[in-house]
Order: C-alpha cells, then structure tokens, then sequence
C-alpha cells in the first residue's frame, strides 16, 4: 500500500512539474560590409592630404605608407616625395621622386607641371657617397647618423651639406674619421682605411685652426683637421699647415695599438706692416711719396663722370610646388 502511494505521489509531481519555455531563435544582426581595401587607401591618403595642408609632413608621410599598403599606387610615391622633401630628407625624396618617373603613365605625369626639374632640384641637394671598406661588419657614420654595416650598398645617398666626419666602429678596428666636404649633385669617392688595434696605430691629428691640412711622413696626400692616419709603431714626423700661418712640424713616437692624439696650433705669419723691415724703407720714401701724391692730386684735372655699378643681379626664380 505504501509503495503504491509512494508511485502514485512521483508520477503527480513529475506531470505537475512546469516544463521549460522554449528558446527563441536569435535573429542574426545583419553584416557590416568591410571596406575595401581601395577606400582604406584613399582614407589614408586623405588624411595624408590633411596633414600635409596642416603643416604636419611627417603624420602626412605615415599616413601615405599606409596608404601604400592597402593599394600601391604610382600617385604615392610622388606624395611621399614631396613629404620627404618638407622633412628636408632629399636622398628618400630623390628615390621616390624618381619611382613616380619611372612607373607612371602619361596622364598621371601631366599632371607634375616641369618634373624633371623637380628631380634635378632633388638632385642638387643630395651627395652620392662610394665608400670601400675592406671588411665586413664594420658600422659607419655620418656625422651622429647611422649609415650602414659593412658591405655597404653603392652609392650611399645622403644629404648635400657643410662637410661631416665620416667614422667607422668596430671591436677588431681603432675608430678612425675623417671630414667629407658633401657637394649637391656630386659623386664622392672615400677609401676608409682599418687600422688594427693589435698590429697597427692611429695618430689623431687636430688643430684649433680649422682648414689645416695634416701630412704625416711626407705624405703627398694628407686631409683637414681632425685628421687620422693609420701608421706602423715607431717614430713619424708631423707637419700642419694653413694659409696665413707659419707651418708647424712635430714628430710623434706611437706603440703598437695606440691611439695618439696631437693637437698642434698654428701661428699666425707676420703681416708686412708688422715687419721692421717695412717700417725702415717705408721712412726712407715717405716724404717723396707724399711730394707726389699732392702733385698728382693737383695737376690731374677733375672729370666728371658716372660710376656704373651695372645692373642688378637676377634673383633666382622659386621653385615651383607640384601637387595634384
């Protein structure tokens, strides 16, 4: 009797049990259609456009590679130029100056009014250095930049400028630099010698007036202060030189693995008026030279005339701003 009502209990509160609701069905939200990848293109080009226009070339140059990335295009390379160029980068503005040339149709190029003379100003402002080395994985510098690890690429293009030290860094080598006068639109040939710093020496040369010429050992070459020449251990004569200065001549003793620094200051030749040669003959002559100098005043008579300074120069033209 109690299992019977036991059974008859479960089966009343299993049919009494509420049963789930049923899930409605999520609609799905419907998809976004991406943008390809042509307008992520022009929506980094066009804020490119903006910064340019704002002044910012460098956000411009960012916003143009990443333009480039979504859809290369030869209008790009011209807009990345001309960024360069407000960044006064003009070796990077050369290469793309001259990537637009060569990829661009007719039509596009039309629309560069004079773009050869755009890449000649280009030019003009650049230097292309050939820099031999004779081994490999060495650093080299220009000035406090970076250029490279041996092998280097032929030619390096840097900025056209004031003369910078060219420098080399290594474990196995002494530092060595020298100053490179960088002429606009020129090639300019440098053999950078390595000195080891177990078998050779380094002497440093340098002078407080600028533009001395350094020759160690008769030399017939030698190059401007601070000047470095790789030598043998040993004993080495010195000589520094300059216009307007009398020449000095030193000699050095170097060990094996030294870096020898010389400074040698020049000093000044004596100006003619400071000779006591010239002061004794010019007091022999002066009252005749005075005797002349009035006779000639009177007896020459006084013509009118005109000075012509001629005309004025020219003033170069600006260069033209490209945009489209």
């Amino acid at each position: 009797m109690r299992t019977s009502l036991l059974l008859l209990l479960c089966s009343t509160v299993a049919w009494s049990a509420p049963k789930p609701p049923r899930a409605t069905p999520v609609e799905k939200a419907p998809e976004v259609e991406k943008p390809s990848a042509e307008e992520k293109s022009k929506q980094a080009k066009a804020r490119g456009d903006a910064a340019m226009d704002a002044g910012r070339p460098a956000d411009a140059l960012l916003a143009y590679t990443e333009a480039a990335s979504f859809s290369p295009s030869p209008a790009l390379h011209y807009n990345r130029a001309r960024a360069y160029e407000k960044l006064q980068q003009f070796p990077q503005a050369l290469e793309f100056i001259e990537r637009f040339e060569a990829e661009a149709d007719a039509a596009l190029k039309a629309k560069v009014p004079k773009l050869g003379e755009l890449i000649s100003t280009y030019r003009g402002k650049t230097s292309r250095l050939f820099i031999e080395l004779s081994a490999e994985g060495v650093e080299v510098r220009l000035g406090e930049r970076i250029i490279g690890i041996s092998p280097l690429p032929q030619p390096v293009v840097v900025n056209a400028g004031p003369a910078e030290a060219l420098s080399v860094v290594s474990e196995k080598y002494f530092p060595l630099s020298q100053q490179l006068a960088l002429p606009g639109g020129a090639d300019v040939h440098v053999k950078v010698p390595l000195a080891s710093k177990v078998t050779q020496s380094v002497l440093r040369v340098s002078s407080p007036q600028v533009g001395a010429v350094v020759t160690v050992d008769e030399a017939k070459e030698g190059g401007n202060v601070p000047f470095d020449a790789v030598v043998e251990p040993g004993n080495h004569r010195v000589q520094v030189r300059l216009a307007g200065y009398l020449p000095a001549l030193t000699s050095v003793l170097v060990q094996a693995g030294e870096l020898r620094l010389v400074e040698v200051a020049l000093k000044p030749e004596l100006r003619l008026f400071e000779r006591w040669y010239f002061w004794a003959a010019l007091g022999a002559v002066v009252a005749a030279g005075v005797a002349v100098a009035v006779a000639w005043s009177i007896e020459q008579p006084v013509r009118p005339g005109t000075l012509n300074l001629g005309e004025p120069p020219i003033a170069p033209s600006a260069l033209p701003r490209f945009s489209f």
